[in-house]
Parts: structure tokens; sequence; C-alpha cells
């Protein structure tokens, strides 16, 4: 594995509910993925106390998504959407450096 994406846990998990629900039956695979890897970094942010007022969160540039669910720009962005849509995750921009990413426990 490239050491870029060394923080990343052996596996991802992918929880079923994402297959299961009504709630989340529409969502695209990419997103689903994409949502499993994002755990795996919000574990990481976790034990690393990156955290602020509104809890612990991630940096996940398009371009890393990009490479991590192997798509095309657009098809990164429309994953990240379709994730915020439904409140899986809500981005903060940051001036001067990386985007916020708070990753949301299924409810």
């Amino acid at each position: 594995m490239d050491k870029k994406h060394n923080d990343f846990s052996i596996s991802y998990h992918l929880p079923k509910v994402l297959f299961e629900s009504e709630k989340y039956k529409n969502l695209s695979p990419n997103a689903k993925i994409l949502y499993a890897i994002m755990l795996s970094k919000l574990a990481k942010s976790v034990n690393n106390k990156q955290l602020d007022d509104n809890g612990h969160y991630i940096h996940f540039p398009v371009k890393l998504v990009m490479e991590m669910i192997n798509s095309s720009e657009k098809t990164a962005i429309k994953a990240k959407k379709e994730l915020s849509k439904i409140w899986l995750i809500s981005e903060k921009r940051k001036i001067n450096e990386p985007n916020r990413i708070y990753v949301n426990q299924i409810m």
C-alpha cells in the first residue's frame, strides 16, 4: 500500500444497515464505500484528538477520495454530496487549511 494511505486500518467496516435500511437504499455503492473509509479515518482522528467544538473531524480532500474509490472528480464529489444530503457527513469549510469533515454515526 502506498505510504500516503498508511493511516487506514487493514480492513474497512461497511455497516450492513447501509444495504438493509430504506433510508440508505438509494446511496450509490461509491458513497457506501466512501462512508466506510471515512469511519476508518474517524477512528484515527479520535486517537489523534482531532477535535473542535463540533466534535471529531477528518481531513479527506477530493483528490484522495478519487484515489481511494478509484473514481473521477465528479464521481468523488457526488459520493460526498450523497453522504452529506442524508447527514452521514457534514463539512466545514476553512480558510487556509483543509476542510473539516464530521462523520456522523448511522441512526
